[in-house]
């Protein structure tokens, strides 16, 4: 799944799910990595959990560092630091 030496696997589910979303956004798995990764997500609801949460963080920092319509002040730099900061609603 990764390039981590066989003998070390990762440990917790946000390290499984982000060995699993740089596989997928490699975008060449193979038919076995593709029923593996599903088999992983249907092992528990926390990984499908971990998941969504690390889209949802990718999705964020591509928001945050996409190039701007009109220059910003540094009061709309401070803004999205604040925003990073603030914990989501779910």
């Amino acid at each position: 799944m990764s390039d981590r030496p066989q003998n070390e696997e990762p440990s917790s589910i946000s390290e499984q799910a982000a060995d699993w979303l740089v596989l997928i956004r490699a975008g060449e798995m193979t038919e076995q990595e593709k029923l593996d990764y599903v088999h992983w997500l249907k092992q528990s609801p926390e990984h499908i959990r971990e998941i969504l949460e690390l889209v949802s963080l990718e999705q964020l920092l591509k928001e945050t560092h996409a190039e701007p319509s009109e220059p910003e002040t540094p009061a709309d730099e401070a803004s999205k630091v604040i925003d990073l900061a603030m914990p989501t609603e779910k």
